[in-house]
């Protein structure tokens, strides 16, 4: 391979760390409420929920860590994770439609996201013909 995939590297790292921060906090139901400012009330329901999808949080980041490790081999793998940054943006335009989160705690999430979603795609348009 002439030129590494560093687009590849930080995708993968980028989608980690976010992925990992996220764990981390859907771990802590009470802070995960506080970190993200939503209008959402703390219950057993809701905690429950929140800690039942951390495993799947983490294993998705063990995923892009493991990725990472061959990026050119294994860059189909951003693309799935497209879809699972999208379906995070379906449910936060949820919330906000039934009114339990503000714009002013989603908008950094949309930004994060967007701005994940276009270096995905820009690192696997710049490496589509590199195997």
């Amino acid at each position: 391979m002439k030129n590494k995939p560093i687009l590849l590297h930080i995708s993968y790292i980028w989608g980690a760390v976010a992925d990992g921060a996220m764990a981390i906090m859907m771990l802590f139901p009470e802070h995960y409420l506080r970190l993200t400012n939503s209008n959402m009330q703390s219950s057993q329901d809701f905690a429950y929920g929140l800690v039942n999808g951390a495993p799947l949080m983490i294993g998705w980041t063990v995923l892009l860590l493991w990725a990472n490790r061959k990026p050119q081999e294994r860059k189909h793998i951003l693309a799935i994770t497209l879809l699972v940054i999208f379906g995070y943006i379906a449910v936060e335009i949820h919330a906000l439609q039934v009114g339990i989160s503000s714009i002013q705690s989603t908008l950094p999430l949309f930004f994060m996201q967007g701005a994940l979603t276009i270096m995905i795609i820009a690192s696997l348009l710049h490496n589509r013909f590199e195997e």
